[in-house]
């Protein structure tokens, strides 16, 4: 029998970038209100506009593809006009946390190699010690000083007649990591990445051009793109907080009828020992998701019966290793931190770096279709990321400690370097952090090793207590070691009016101060 020959028709395939994302949305809902800020707006055509302003502003201050350029601000309406400015132009965009001091902003500017900066009065001061870097463009958003462009002169730009194609493979964004533990990485995301985020996290919060994100965390954080990606996707309005403040949170729910919003755990804990928490009305959410560090069960559980039953908690790093407990799982897994999110894998591996399967713990490493391209200028620790490549996959190790159930959900018992070895024996801090937080009147705690002549470390417990509290650390302490194994027992307790965290409300064990 013969068949009739057809000829294939070769269409170029062109990569789902952020900015056409942007551009989509404008075509389709030019007038919607896609970004609020305090009293300022942008709709989506204002948006993409502005952005094409930007990008136009980069190249004519001669700005190439993948060359680097920073944001120092502060939430603002402008912001994401400008993040997506910077990918248009094809340069990669490095967002810093205005709380930064001068000399270490300057670290990883230089670090960044940045040629053009955004700044506002937020972040200003530290530019105070980088005459050396951005000196292609520096532009101010809200202030008037020599040697920065103002950002009103950017909008005066005729809109960039097209964006820069881009590949896969090329570079999106350098987010310096918020990590517990020395200088902090410059990781690197691909467009493609960003695009997975987008599109993945989209599908896995039920987001659509409907939905009302609720951003209470800094733009400059990765944890923040949980809100942004899927805006950017999907469309829908963004609604921006300069300053996370409880009562004011809670005032945007209601106003805009949020549904979908981000906190991280200490923000969780404050709304529910707000005084507004029982009169404000939740019914719009239809995601409240808590990352950034682990959500204790008694927390999940009161955001069950007092906020909202549809409380997702995503686990993961920078580097894209990710998993998410869904609200049907949190109840039957509620010590959990969910399963690998789709499409991506979860495995454990022990000190021998052989992959463990017997229910003990290891270290959790994995791979998704988030992950990032490694750290930038670190070979050295690109390579002690890389655990193993399987099939394609580079699996990349998290540096946390887990347990793998049998349906695979994973299980958080602390993080590898925090691990304590007390007279040989593997303290996980995890395990005793259970314990405290039930004592009456505790409110938050973490447990670090402390140095010890005989055991080499010891656990010693840091608690948080509220005006209920009517115990002392030495009652604390011989509850607790009432009910922990030998090896666990506390050495000592102290109260703390609050822990050190990173931007993500990690606490900082390395700052913590036993006396």
């Amino acid at each position: 029998m013969n068949m009739a020959k057809t000829d294939n028709l070769a269409l170029p395939l062109a990569l789902n970038t952020l900015p056409r994302m942007i551009a989509s949305n404008a075509s389709l809902t030019p007038q919607k209100t896609a970004i609020i800020c305090g009293e300022s707006t942008r709709s989506w055509q204002q948006f993409h506009e502005n952005s094409l302003r930007v990008c136009a502003a980069l190249q004519a201050a001669g700005i190439e593809p993948d060359d680097t350029v920073a944001i120092t601000a502060d939430n603002c309406t402008e912001y994401p006009e400008i993040l997506i400015g910077i990918l248009s132009a094809g340069a990669v965009a490095v967002p810093l946390s205005t709380l930064l001091n001068a000399r270490d902003a300057n670290t990883l500017l230089s670090d960044a190699d940045v040629k053009a900066v955004f700044v506002n009065k937020a972040g200003r001061h530290q530019l105070d010690e980088a005459d050396g870097v951005a000196k292609s463009l520096r532009v101010a958003l809200d202030f008037d000083e020599s040697g920065f462009t103002p950002y009103e002169t950017i909008l005066e730009h005729l809109p960039a007649a097209h964006t820069v194609d881009v590949k896969a493979e090329d570079r999106a964004t350098i987010i310096y990591s918020s990590g517990t533990t020395g200088i902090p990485k410059g990781i690197v995301h691909s467009q493609l990445g960003r695009t997975w985020y987008a599109s993945g996290f989209a599908q896995a919060f039920n987001c659509d051009r409907n939905s009302i994100y609720l951003l209470a965390t800094g733009a400059y954080s990765n944890g923040s793109w949980g809100m942004m990606a899927p805006f950017f996707y999907t469309g829908g309005t963004l609604i921006m907080m300069t300053k996370y403040k409880v009562a004011e949170s809670l005032s945007l729910i209601e106003k805009h009828r949020v549904t979908h919003s981000f906190l991280v755990p200490t923000q969780i804990s404050d709304v529910l020992r707000s005084t507004e928490v029982e009169s404000t009305d939740f019914s719009s959410l239809k995601m409240l998701i808590s990352m950034g560090s682990y959500l204790r069960p008694e927390l999940k559980l009161d955001v069950l019966e007092r906020i909202t039953p549809n409380l997702y908690e995503l686990y993961g790093c920078t580097e894209g290793v990710i998993t998410l407990l869904e609200p049907h799982e949190i109840k039957p897994k509620l010590e959990t931190v969910g399963r690998a999110m789709t499409g991506g894998e979860i495995r454990l591996v022990g000190d021998d770096d052989q992959e463990i399967t017997d229910g003990s713990a290891g270290e959790i490493v994995g791979w998704s279709p988030y992950l990032s391209r490694g750290y930038h200028n670190r070979d050295e620790q690109n390579a002690e990321l890389l655990w193993k490549i399987i099939d394609g996959k580079a699996f990349i190790r998290t540096g946390d400690m887990g347990v793998l159930d049998a349906d695979g959900y994973v299980k958080i018992v602390g993080r590898k370097k925090e691990m304590i070895i007390s007279g040989g024996y593997n303290v996980y801090p995890g395990d005793i952090e259970k314990v405290i937080i039930d004592y009456p009147g505790v409110i938050d705690c973490t447990v670090a090793g402390k140095e010890h002549d005989r055991w080499g470390e010891v656990p010693f417990g840091f608690i948080i207590v509220d005006n209920s509290f009517n115990g002392s650390t030495d009652g604390v302490l011989e509850w607790a070691n009432e009910k922990l194994s030998k090896h666990q027992r506390l050495h000592g307790v102290k109260i703390c009016a609050d822990f050190p965290r990173n931007a993500l409300g990690k606490v900082m064990k390395r700052e913590l101060k036993f006396d």
